[in-house]
């Protein structure tokens, strides 16, 4: 995204997932994030260069983790 669309994109990693309709067909998307998975994804996306992530998420993995 950061290469395609700038690093300027604003991304929101879904901290607030939460699993609905037919996701319990698929393990892997039927749960709610764990904080160590979010905490990863923003440090993930921080090497990546993508700036403008959300911040509320970002607090709230940051707490959680």
């Amino acid at each position: 995204m950061a290469e395609e669309l700038g690093p300027d994109t604003y991304v929101n990693l879904m901290g607030q997932y939460r699993p609905a309709g037919r996701s319990d067909r698929y393990e892997e998307i039927n749960r709610r994030p764990y904080p160590e998975e979010l905490a990863s994804a923003f440090e993930i996306a921080d090497g990546l260069g993508l700036r403008r992530l959300d911040a509320r998420s970002r607090r709230q993995a940051v707490a959680a983790a």
